[in-house]
């Protein structure tokens, strides 16, 4: 569209730009001239403070309907907006003439085939859809069609689809040989360096996790008194212990750093127990793969309740079973083995025999166990008794 011959709307230098922006703020896009002919004009979104806004995601034509509902708020204020100029120059005069004309027909003559071709719309940051008027501009055919946006990332214009037309976006079409080739070889390009940095990453991730543990648990905070079985596993493959893992607790390595803090049971399990407040070091090892975890040992807490588990629930003479005195801690809810730490009772003449979280099937008859914890500090102790029977015969 030219204001007068010679002189088109959109110009070069964007002087009438400019004042577009300053009569309509961020409702019209800001052109571009996107190569030297001055045949392709890139649009920018921008708000009314002139800033051009990054993100957003998509930009759509809009619908009659559209228009008519969706955004009728934005048109009136588009309308307000046009009650407000007032042109002084003989150029803002003719371009407001030029503009007005366009507009009110653009509103009035619903039945115009190119009516959706002057504007679009977007989503702002609070979702509200918002009205883009483009301008200044006539298409060279006068048939109905249908605006597109090309899904070209190296593109991204906006064009026409004629009803007989070809589904491919023109601009692209028209690109020369050259330039499109060289885009292409860009392109290559980069997707070529994208996969080897993707390649890279994968490969010294394996590679890292040829050198680690998966220690459970991970995170260690436990009061005194109580113990912590860990499992160690390979990470396999993906990491986290889930393709080719394999448990390795029964054959790694481990060392407190400090075993005035918490010390490893000298009965071949993984099980560390929690001596006297403090932090330290936890070391795990199996050929090149390594892991440390950090172990902090709080002062003794109240259990909130406490119980004894047993592997077996009934035992035959000569047989034998492991027991453990579980507690479970008010303030958290985790459990701790409280084994070490608590007072093991059984009666005169009975028919086991107790010996470091151990019974022992003597003779046959009814057998109670009972275990007492009780914090320092504390005034009351928790107690808990597991009954068992002992057979003749192997249960």
């Amino acid at each position: 569209m030219a204001l007068e011959p010679g002189c088109p709307l959109i110009d070069p230098t964007n002087a009438n730009d400019r004042i577009l922006f300053r009569w309509f703020r961020g409702m019209t896009p800001e052109p571009e001239w996107a190569d030297e002919n001055c045949e392709i004009i890139q649009y920018y979104l921008r708000n009314d403070q002139g800033a051009r806004l990054e993100d957003i995601e998509e930009v759509q034509p809009v619908t009659n309907q559209d228009l008519k509902e969706l955004l009728a708020s934005e048109i009136e204020r588009l309308q307000l907006r046009f009650d407000a100029i007032r042109p002084v120059s003989t150029t803002e005069k003719i371009l407001y003439q030029r503009l007005s004309e366009e507009f009110r027909d653009l509103i009035e003559n619903t039945k115009r085939p190119d009516r959706t071709y002057y504007f679009f719309k977007y989503q702002d940051g609070g979702g509200f859809w918002r009205l883009i008027w483009i301008p200044g501009y006539t298409p060279k055919s006068q048939e109905g069609g249908t605006p597109m946006i090309c899904d070209d990332e190296e593109c991204s214009q906006l064009y026409l689809r004629l009803p007989k037309a070809k589904a491919a976006c023109p601009i692209c079409a028209h690109v020369p040989t050259a330039k499109r080739k060289a885009i292409e070889a860009a392109r290559r390009k980069r997707n070529f360096y994208s996969a080897l940095i993707l390649l890279l990453l994968l490969v010294g991730w394996v590679t890292w996790n040829q050198f680690t543990l998966l220690v459970k648990p991970g995170v260690c905070e436990t009061p005194v008194g109580t113990q912590v079985d860990f499992r160690i596993m390979t990470p396999g493959l993906d990491g986290f212990g889930l393709l080719l893992s394999k448990d390795v607790t029964q054959s790694v390595l481990r060392a407190s750093e400090d075993p005035a803090v918490a010390a490893f049971l000298e009965n071949g399990t993984q099980k560390l127990l929690a001596v006297t407040p403090g932090e330290t070091n936890v070391k795990f090892q199996t050929g090149l793969r390594r892991k440390t975890l950090k172990f902090k040992v709080i002062p003794p807490t109240a259990a909130h309740s406490v119980w004894i588990e047993s592997s077996r629930e009934n035992l035959a003479v000569g047989t034998t079973a492991q027991v453990r005195l579980l507690g479970k801690f008010s303030e958290d809810g985790t459990v701790a083995d409280l084994t070490q730490a608590a007072v093991w009772e059984i009666p005169a003449n009975s028919p086991i025999y107790f010996n470091d979280g151990f019974i022992e099937a003597k003779s046959t008859g009814k057998a109670q166990l009972k275990a007492a914890y009780i914090a320092p500090g504390d005034t009351q102790k928790k107690e808990a008794v597991l009954e068992l029977t002992v057979t003749k015969e192997p249960v």
